[in-house]
This record gives structure tokens, C-alpha cells and sequence, in this order.
């Protein structure tokens, strides 16, 4: 989670460190929203390493998730579902 700098209560605006629990306010109860530092995201994660990156999910822009980096990836792989045409379903 390097680039959390925190997480900022929807409500009460409380800053609460990176590692609080997710979602929930210790002062107020109020949902949490993840505060990043986007100078630094924009410095490691190009268009470049993206399009170096073979991962075809979300899980591609790791590096700016607020998950740690020992966080086990799902099974599931969310995320590059293809589009098909449905020209029955266009007609209709």
C-alpha cells in the first residue's frame, strides 16, 4: 500500500492512518474513503508498465490498490470481459 497515504471519514473528515480499519470511522462510525498519493502513482504506474504487464485483470494496477503486498489474489479474475455482438438483440 505504498501509495495510501490514509484513509479520510465521509462524515466527520477524521484522518485515520493507512492500516485503521478499512471502511469504518473509529470516531464517528461513518464510512472511510482510501486517500492517495497520486504524484506517486503517476511516476510508477505508465501507460508503459501497464502495457508491459501481462495481467489481464484488475489486479494489474496493484501497486495502487490499498491492498498490502502480501494480500492473496482471488481466484476470480475480474475485469477484460469480452464484448460480443448481439445484432438479434440490436434489431430488437
Amino acid at each position: 500500500m505504498r501509495h495510501v497515504l490514509g484513509l479520510r471519514c465521509l462524515a466527520c473528515a477524521a484522518q485515520n492512518p493507512a492500516d485503521a480499519v478499512p471502511g469504518v470511522c473509529p470516531v464517528c462510525g461513518s464510512n472511510q474513503e482510501v486517500v492517495y498519493d497520486y504524484a506517486a502513482i503517476r511516476r510508477s504506474l505508465t501507460r508503459r508498465a501497464l502495457s508491459r504487464c501481462g495481467e489481464p485483470s484488475l489486479w494489474r494496477y496493484r501497486a495502487s490498490l490499498p491492498v498490502g503486498a502480501s494480500a492473496a489474489v482471488p481466484q476470480a479474475r475480474p475485469g477484460w470481459t469480452p464484448l460480443y455482438r448481439a445484432p438479434r438483440l440490436a434489431r430488437e
